[in-house]
């Protein structure tokens, strides 16, 4: 969940789709977290167009989170609006099943079996994406507590910079909550 909200990699990792390599600046967001809810507002940003009838390809998205594992994201275009639900069950504290809910709605159409077709590979793409990267970091667990409270060798000079504002509270907000499983 923690590697969704964080809005920074988009344009690297997921060029053309939830971001764009041309345009990597993060604009300012807000963050709000109660001991009930994580919402993140209108984050923008440039990514591909759905089809080649528009000239805009800015997009803007937000977050909300009403329990640490589940998260609502409404993403909208000029000619599209993307509403997805992501769910993550713990199989372990290292594994896990995530199930996605995607609804769309397309105002200059591409017929709808084209655009479903091009909507889950793009889904699946960002899982892929996503996961090679997930399997890479370390520590593997999601650090919750003050680097030196932890093993430092991970992170000595982990330095947080606004782009990170979402994952930050994110962390945060599990910490209040006294989650244990699957963090370090």
């Amino acid at each position: 969940m923690d590697n969704s909200l964080d809005v920074s990699h988009f344009p690297f990792v997921h060029d053309g789709w939830l971001g764009d390599r041309n345009y990597t600046e993060v604009e300012d967001y807000e963050v709000k977290v109660d001991k009930d809810s994580l919402t993140m507002g209108k984050y923008q940003f440039h990514a591909s167009k759905f089809n080649n009838n528009t000239q805009d390809n800015s997009r803007v998205t937000s977050y909300s989170m009403s329990h640490p594992l589940c998260q609502y994201c409404s993403t909208e275009a000029s000619e599209i609006r993307i509403v997805d639900l992501m769910t993550i069950t713990p199989i372990d504290e290292d594994n896990s099943v995530l199930r996605y809910l995607i609804m769309w709605k397309d105002s200059k159409t591409l017929d709808s079996k084209t655009l479903e077709s091009k909507i889950l590979a793009k889904f699946d793409q960002t899982i892929e994406e996503d996961i090679r990267i997930l399997h890479s970091q370390q520590p593997t667990r999601l650090p919750l507590l003050a680097p030196k409270q932890i093993n430092t060798q991970w992170f000595p000079h982990e330095v947080h910079v606004p782009s990170d504002r979402c994952t930050v509270a994110y962390r945060r907000w599990l910490k209040e909550l006294g989650v244990t499983y699957g963090v370090c």
